[in-house]
């Protein structure tokens, strides 16, 4: 299947994320085309909360590259500070301070 990455939101491939023995990804691919509502649907325990902490950047990785298309499709891996800090401002709150507004 050929995909337009241009057209893409979220591109992910290969995340992989273990918390100690606990696998909770192996190898998720994902793809989010823009303008789609996209869900997450699963059993506890299943990774859906991880794959959304590591999109959102508040949690790395540990294999696996994700791409997202804001801003101008940032490699999320390499400006995961960046995208924190821009992710908190749209929020209006500090992630370095739990419980803390700016």
């Amino acid at each position: 299947m050929t995909t337009n990455t241009s057209a893409l939101a979220i591109s992910a491939r290969a995340v992989r994320k273990s918390f100690g023995d606990q696998v909770a990804l192996d190898g998720v691919d994902l793809t989010v085309t823009e303008g789609t509502i996209f869900a997450l649907l699963g059993r506890n325990g299943a990774g859906k909360t991880t794959i959304v902490r590591i999109l959102s950047t508040l949690i790395p990785a540990d294999a696996g590259t994700i791409r997202r298309n804001y801003p101008a499709g940032q490699w999320i891996t390499r400006e995961r500070e960046r995208l924190t800090r821009s992710i908190e401002r749209a929020a209006g709150q500090d992630t370095r301070t739990p419980g803390r507004s700016r």
